[in-house]
């Protein structure tokens, strides 16, 4: 029987102005952390697979997105302090090529153009949007 394998991308964030841990390891060690205490991920389920570049919020936060394996589907629980929502989307969702557009927002008279994605959950916006479409066309690269 074949291992189904199934993928999560999850964010460390550093305020910016602080100095940023450069040690790839302890990055992997926090993104794990926070989606245990976020979404209640097991981290005996996790296989950290690598990094994506780098990236700065509009809140100018320093982010590392950190991409891993799950060895199952767990199910997810959002903790309200932390997270709005949990999705479940398949990738062939997040790649159909309507599903991709783009929203301009407004910031007092700055107008920001963000990378959207309609689901069939919803919509996925801004940075991460950006990031879920960078960790899938790397996963989709790597095999």
């Amino acid at each position: 029987m074949a291992e189904t394998r199934y993928t999560f991308c999850r964010i460390c964030e550093a305020t910016c102005g602080l100095e940023v841990d450069v040690d790839v390891e302890a990055n992997r060690i926090a993104a794990v952390r926070e989606a245990h205490e976020e979404v209640g991920l097991d981290p005996s389920l996790v296989d950290v697979v690598g990094e994506l570049d780098d990236a700065w919020s509009g809140g100018r936060h320093h982010l590392v997105p950190v991409v891993a394996w799950l060895r199952d589907a767990p199910a997810l629980r959002a903790n309200p302090a932390e997270v709005a929502r949990v999705m479940r989307v398949p990738v062939r969702e997040v790649l159909h090529p309507e599903a991709r557009n783009d929203a301009t927002v407004y910031l007092g008279s700055l107008a920001c153009t963000n990378t959207t994605i309609d689901v069939s959950e919803g919509q996925i916006f801004g940075l991460t949007a950006d990031l879920l479409l960078e960790a899938v066309e790397w996963g989709l690269e790597a095999r």
